[in-house]
């Protein structure tokens, strides 16, 4: 998990989960945020879903690394949106993938 506070004082949360072919996918990325504080959060809301490769690496990667390691992240940025961060097997390799999430 990943946490970051905006500066219009929003706390969100990035989850990344190695979900083992539950739900058809490998690695599960969500993301909450609260209003008051961390009290409560709203509902986590699916940001990226990948499929587990069957490749080589893919079950070397598996074995050494079963929640994929730290490749993740959250920042702020100065409009108040958060960027997200983490790891996707793409075509049998590993990528970095970014996006950004706005919170009304």
């Amino acid at each position: 998990m990943g946490l970051a506070v905006n500066n219009k004082g929003v706390l969100g949360a990035l989850v990344v989960d190695r979900r083992l072919n539950a739900r058809g996918s490998c690695l599960e990325q969500t993301f909450a945020a609260s209003v008051d504080g961390g009290e409560t959060f709203t509902d986590p809301q699916r940001v990226s879903v990948s499929s587990c490769g069957d490749s080589r690496i893919d079950a070397i990667a598996t074995r050494m690394f079963p929640t994929y390691g730290d490749y993740f992240g959250i920042v702020t940025l100065p409009d108040g949106q958060f960027r997200l961060m983490w790891p996707e097997m793409r075509d049998g390799r590993s990528a970095i993938v970014t996006t950004t999430v706005s919170v009304q």
